[in-house]
Formats: structure tokens, sequence, C-alpha cells
């Protein structure tokens, strides 16, 4: 019997747990050492006879662990607690699992209690660690679905008030608080002021969009102006009293305020508030805030580099233009020189063989008239002639060729002078025979074009002749007026 007690205590001295018996009046009978530990004695044996009032608990854990003991003899039930205590010498929260079970005598009946009181509270740190974890993983991604909305957002648009309006709208609903602003401080001197662009808020709430003194802030500027984050949970407890009536002159009883220099010279605000509720803002909220205003900024500078390539896409649109008004100009001009230079040519072939007729023309015409006179003198030396001759007089109409070849000698004269002046007239265009620019005539150029012109649509000032000639018949590009001059067809 004593090898199989001392066999027992040693079992229970190593179970893990504490082991504790009582009787049906709360008094231990025996414990295990773990136990006597815990109760602040020496050896096992020291419980025994003791109650709960009489170990180092307090009076209401005392009568908490009474009241356990009678429900579990009373309802012959057992029960299950998990415990939390403070304990004293550090202050540190400790869990214990404690189970009571009846015990029962050979007949069935209830004659006390055994209980086991497990220590947890490393399981329970570790389970609040794990619950922290997973709402810190909770909030974590739904912080990164909110940004990815808004990067996706940013993507789609490139309308910085669009952007603005929604992200500000997005803090508003994810935050859930009553004001989300966005602001500019503009920094010049004595006139700084901040502005208020845009804010989603409740219905509720007024409208506080508009300019701001930086006077009006108080000391609540400096910080900004240094980008230095303002967290207030209560406004009632601030100490400065120029934030504390500027803040209430607003409304505000809780405030966040992130600012950021998105640009050289501009310095964005994203601020957060509630009108009645005292809210601690968490360093997760801070670091959404601040990774939005990144997202900002970057919608900002892609705004700007949009807004400067439409600007660009402008001006090479201009110059397009303008270099196809240049090209115009330049095949226009190319066209004019080469027109110039195949006016030139046709004038230079042209005229050599016109000078070629027209100084014969002189030799033609006293020929003609030296034959003509010779066939007047053999008319009235010989006014009979052989038949044959008078037959070939009469065949070629001698009277009308006598009469008619001294006017064509005439018209062939003047159109070659007509030719003349135009080949001059070509020159004048196409001026290839100058080396050097030198004054000239503009009316005398405007002629020349009028009459090539002319020339190239066939028309002249020059009337129809009443009556046509045989000869003119023969030339059907061209015909004499009565006053020998040339008029084109």
């Amino acid at each position: 019997m004593q090898q199989s007690q001392e066999m027992l205590r040693l079992v229970m001295d190593n179970i893990p747990q504490c082991i504790f018996w009582k009787d049906r009046n709360s008094v231990y009978l025996g414990c295990n050492r773990r136990q006597a530990e815990a109760s602040g004695l020496n050896t096992p044996d020291d419980i025994i006879g003791k109650t709960d009032f009489d170990l180092p608990w307090t009076m209401e854990q005392a009568e908490f662990y009474r009241a356990c003991d009678r429900r579990v003899i009373e309802t012959n039930t057992a029960e299950f607690h998990i415990l939390e205590t403070r304990l004293e010498a550090d202050g540190q929260l400790r869990w214990s699992d404690t189970n009571k079970i009846p015990l029962h005598n050979a007949a069935g009946e209830v004659v006390g209690i055994l209980g086991t009181i497990e220590d947890v509270t490393d399981r329970k740190r570790a389970e609040e660690v794990l619950r922290r974890s997973e709402q810190h993983l909770r909030e974590q991604a739904q912080r990164e679905r909110l940004l990815n909305r808004l990067v996706s957002q940013i993507r789609n648009s490139l309308d910085f008030d669009t952007i603005l309006a929604t992200t500000l709208r997005e803090i508003q609903v994810y935050l859930d608080i009553d004001r989300c602003q966005f602001s500019w401080y503009y920094a010049q001197g004595r006139d700084s002021y901040w502005e208020i662009v845009k804010e989603a808020r409740l219905p509720i709430q007024p409208n506080l969009t508009g300019r701001y003194s930086v006077s009006a802030l108080g000391s609540l500027a400096d910080p900004l102006v240094r980008l230095q984050l303002v967290r207030i949970a209560d406004v009632d407890i601030v100490e400065d009293p120029g934030w504390r009536q500027f803040m209430q002159s607003f409304g505000f009883r809780s405030l966040l305020i992130i600012p950021m220099q998105i640009r050289a010279e501009m310095i964005g605000v994203i601020s957060c508030s509630h009108s009645q509720a005292v809210r601690r803002w968490s360093d997760g909220e801070v670091e959404l805030l601040q990774s939005i205003m990144g997202q900002l900024a970057i919608a900002l500078n892609q705004a700007d580099l949009y807004n400067q390539s439409q600007i660009k896409a402008q001006e090479l649109e201009r110059a397009l233009r303008e270099l196809q008004h240049t090209q115009a100009q330049m095949i226009q001009s190319e066209k004019m020189s080469s027109l110039g230079q195949l006016v030139a040519g046709v004038a230079h072939e042209i005229n050599n063989p016109v000078n070629f007729i027209y100084g014969n023309l002189s030799y033609a015409r006293d020929y003609t008239h030296a034959l003509l006179g010779l066939l007047k003198l053999y008319q009235e030396h010989y006014p009979d002639p052989e038949p044959p001759v008078k037959a070939e007089a009469a065949a070629i109409d001698l009277d009308f060729l006598v009469e008619d070849l001294p006017r064509l000698i005439a018209s062939m004269r003047v159109g070659a002078e007509r030719i003349q002046s135009i080949v001059v007239s070509l020159r004048n265009f196409s001026r290839m025979d100058e080396a050097e620019r030198k004054a000239v005539n503009i009316h005398e150029g405007i002629d020349s074009t009028l009459m090539i012109c002319k020339t190239a649509y066939g028309r002249d000032r020059i009337g129809t002749p009443s009556k046509w000639s045989k000869t003119m018949r023969r030339c059907p590009w061209w015909s004499a007026t009565p006053d020998n001059s040339i008029r084109y067809l």
C-alpha cells in the first residue's frame, strides 16, 4: 500500500496540471505539488483541511470557486471554466483552464469534487497574437483592395479632379468617418493660405470648401508646413488654444491630417475628421492615407504629363500644318521654276527660226516688188500674150495674185513680229537671262503674262474680218484683218 501511494504521488506530482480534491463542504482533502506551489504552500499536505478562503485568493475568486463547487455537487455535473487572473507580482494577465467533476463512492453518491487546473496563458497569448495577425491581415487586405481600386481609377482616368473626388469618397466609406478633405497650401509670404478644394462628407455636415488664411490656423500650420502628420483623438484635451479654437470652429472632435510635398511649390493635405465621436487613429490608418497620398502624387504627375502631351500635340499639329503649307509653297515654287526654265527654252528655240524668217521677209518683199514690176512691164509692152500664157494667167488668177501677194508678205511680217513679241514676253516671264536682281517694270511683266495667257487660250481683242481671202482659208489658225493685223483663232 505504501509503495502504491508513493507511486500515485509520483505520478500526480509529474502531471503538468494542478490537481486537487475536496469534500462536499469544499474543504481540500489533498492536491499535487503543482497545486501546492500555485497556492503558496510548502507541501501538498499543507492544503488538507483548508478552504479557498484560506488560500491567497481574493474574496471574489474564493466565492466564485465555492459557488462552482456547490453547483457540481448539487447537479452531479462537471463544469469547465477558463479563468482570467492578473498576477500581483508582475501585473500580467494569466489564463487558467479549470475542470471540476463530481466524486462518487461505491454507492454512487457524490462525496466531493475532483479538480484540475491548467495554465493556458501561452495558448491564449498565441491565440491573441493569431487573432491580431488575422485582423491585421484583413485590414491590410482591405487597404490593398482600396489602393488597387484607386490605382485602377488613376490608370483609367487622367482627370485629377475626378480621381480626387473618387479617392475622398472611398476613404470616407472605408474609414467610416464624417468628413474627408483635400487641401492645397499656397506659400505666398504674408498672403499664404490653405484652400480646401474637395471633400467627401455626410449629408448633414456643412460644406467647408474654400480658402483660409494661414493665420486662422494658428500654430497648426507649422507642423503641416514641415510635413508632419497631426493625429488628434479628442480636441477637448488639446493644450494649444489656437488649435483647439480652430478645430472647434469647424466642428471637429477628432482629426487626422496627412501632408505631403506633391509639387515643388505646393503641399497637398488629406484630412479626416469626426464631429462628435472621439477616435483614436491607428497606425494602419495613417499608413493607408500616406499610401493614398503617394498615389495622388502619381496621379497628379500623370495628369500634368497628359496636359503637357496635349499641348505638345497641338504644337506639333500646328508645326505640321505650317510644314505642309511650306511644302506646298516649295512645290509651287519648284513648278514655277520648272515652268520658267521650260518657257525660257521654248522662247530660245523659237527665237532663232523666227529671227531667220523675219530677217528674210524684207528681201522677199523687195524681190516680190521687183518681180511684180517686171510683170507689169511685160503686160505694158506685150499686152497680147500667147494663148498658153493667157490660159495659165487665168488658171492662177494672176490679177488676184498680184494684188494679194504684197499683203501676204505684209501679213507674214506682222506674224513674225507678233512671234517676236511673244518670245520677248516669254523671256520677260522667265527672266532666265537675268544673273542678278534689278529693277523691272511690273506693268510690263503683267502685260507679258496677259499676252501669254491670251495666246494660250487663243483669244485677242482684235475684231473678226468681214471677208477672208483665199489665202486666209489656207491658214486655219490665224486670219488677217483689213489693217493687216493678225487675229489668232
